[in-house]
C-alpha cells in the first residue's frame, strides 16, 4: 500500500489512475484527505484480513493465528477474488481500477451518476 497525502499528491504519481478515478467520481472534499493506492488487488485483499474489515470482525489476524498443526485458512483464500469482491461492495470509499488494483479513502466519494 502506498499513502498519499491528498489526491493532488496522488495525481501527480499515478496521473492516468487520478484520471480513471475523476471520470467514475465527483470531485469533492475527499480529495484534500489522504488517499491509499493498493497496487494489486490481492495486497488490499490482505490488508483488509490483517489490519482492516476483517481484523475489525473477527478480532484476530487469520495469518498469524495458531491453526495447531491444521492448514491455514489464510492460505486457501482466493485474495484476488476477494479483494475484488470487497472493492465492489463500497464503491463510497474503494475504486477498483481498470488494472485490478484498489484507490482508498476513508473521507468517502459519490459515484457519478452515467446519463
Amino acid at each position: 500500500m502506498e499513502t498519499f497525502d491528498n489526491f493532488e499528491e496522488f495525481a501527480e504519481d499515478q496521473p492516468q489512475l487520478a484520471q480513471e478515478l475523476l471520470r467514475k467520481v465527483e470531485k469533492g472534499d475527499w480529495q484534500k484527505n489522504e488517499i491509499n493506492y493498493y497496487e494489486d488487488v490481492s495486497d488490499f485483499a490482505d490488508y483488509q484480513i490483517s489490519n482492516g474489515v476483517y481484523r475489525d470482525l473477527l478480532d484476530k489476524d487469520l495469518c498469524l493465528m495458531d491453526y495447531h498443526g491444521m492448514a491455514s485458512l489464510y492460505d486457501w483464500l482466493d485474495l484476488s477474488g476477494l479483494g475484488k469482491d470487497l472493492a465492489r461492495r463500497n464503491v463510497s470509499i474503494w475504486f477498483l481500477t481498470s488494472d485490478d488494483g484498489v484507490i482508498e479513502t476513508d473521507y468517502g466519494w459519490n459515484q457519478k451518476v452515467n446519463r
